[in-house]
C-alpha cells in the first residue's frame, strides 16, 4: 500500500512484459494517493502505457512528469510521442521546452527531432537549421548530412519547377 512498494511492484511488473497491469497498479495507486504524484510516478505510468502500445493513454502522465521534471529529458520524450502522433505543433512545443529546460547530455538527438518535425509540418528553411545544428554532432552528423541533402534536393526540385 505504500509508495514505494508500488514502485516496485510496477517496475517488476514491467520487467516481466506486464505492462497494462503496471499502469493500473500505477494509476490506481495515484488515485487512492498512495503514490506520490512527482515525476518519478507519471513517468512510470507513461512507461507502462507506452509498453502497453496505449499511446493515447501515455500522452497525460508524460505530460505531467515532463511538466514536474527539472531538466528537459521527458520534454524530448513527449516530443517523440507527438511526433509518432504527427502532432507536428506539439511536438515542436515540447521539444522546445526541453531544449530550453536543458539537463540534456547531449542536444544533438532533439535538435535531429526538431528538424524532422518541422521538415514534416513543411517549414523547410526552418528544419535546414536544425539539422545544420546536428552535423555539429559527431553522433547525428551522418543522419543530419542526409536530411541536409534531402531538403537541398526538394528545393532545388522545387525551384526548378517554377515554385
Amino acid at each position: 500500500d505504500e509508495d514505494e512498494d508500488l514502485r516496485r511492484i510496477a517496475q517488476l511488473m514491467l520487467a516481466r512484459d506486464l505492462p497494462y497491469p503496471a499502469a493500473q497498479v500505477l494509476e490506481e495507486g495515484l488515485a487512492k494517493k498512495q503514490l506520490k504524484e512527482d515525476a518519478q510516478s507519471f513517468e512510470l505510468l507513461s512507461t507502462a502505457w507506452i509498453q502497453a502500445r496505449d499511446f493515447d493513454r501515455a500522452l497525460e502522465p508524460l505530460r505531467k512528469a515532463a511538466d514536474l521534471s527539472t531538466d528537459g529529458k521527458l520534454s524530448i520524450r513527449l516530443g517523440q510521442l507527438y511526433l509518432q502522433r504527427e502532432d507536428w505543433a506539439q511536438a515542436e512545443a515540447a521539444l522546445r521546452r526541453g531544449l530550453d529546460k536543458g539537463g540534456l547530455s547531449s542536444p544533438a538527438d532533439a535538435q535531429v527531432l526538431m528538424g524532422i518535425v518541422l521538415f514534416s509540418a513543411g517549414r523547410l528553411d526552418e528544419s535546414l537549421s536544425w539539422f545544420v545544428r546536428a552535423r555539429e554532432h559527431a553522433e547525428t552528423r551522418d543522419e543530419a548530412v542526409a536530411w541536409i541533402q534531402h531538403i537541398e534536393q526538394q528545393k532545388a526540385a522545387a525551384q526548378a519547377a517554377g515554385g
